[in-house]
């Protein structure tokens, strides 16, 4: 526990442990690998924000075509809210096969469905 505290070293365990420490701290394998996971990590959450930016978006449209699905068609939906018309009969179809989902529920599929999609395609 001193080691922990103050860096004091007590017995042979803590000799090598502060030994490790300092080749990690000189290592230039260790510098790569760490700058490796930071740079992954920050790339992980800019896509993690522009996944959550997408996903309320969507979210907010499947809320305002349940809302207005038996008003308007499909083409007018997609012109008022801004999304393509397939979009909306996506989300349309999700609505009267899954009535009892929330919004989030259904944008979610709707994107998972989309990323398989892509992810087909790219192949």
């Amino acid at each position: 526990m001193d080691f922990l505290k103050n860096g004091q070293i007590s017995d042979t365990y803590t000799e090598s442990l502060k030994d490790e420490i300092t080749e990690v701290k000189v290592s230039e394998e260790w510098r790569r690998r760490y700058m490796k996971l930071l740079i992954r990590d920050q790339e992980n959450i800019e896509l993690g924000k522009e996944v959550g930016k997408e996903l309320g978006e969507l979210s907010t449209c499947v809320r305002q075509v349940k809302t207005n699905m038996e008003q308007f068609s499909a083409s007018q939906l997609a012109s008022l809210l801004g999304f393509d018309q397939l979009t909306i009969e996506e989300i349309s179809e999700s609505i009267k096969a899954h009535p009892d989902w929330s919004n989030e529920k259904i944008a979610t599929e709707l994107l998972e469905e989309r990323n398989k999609h892509n992810n087909t395609d790219e192949s």
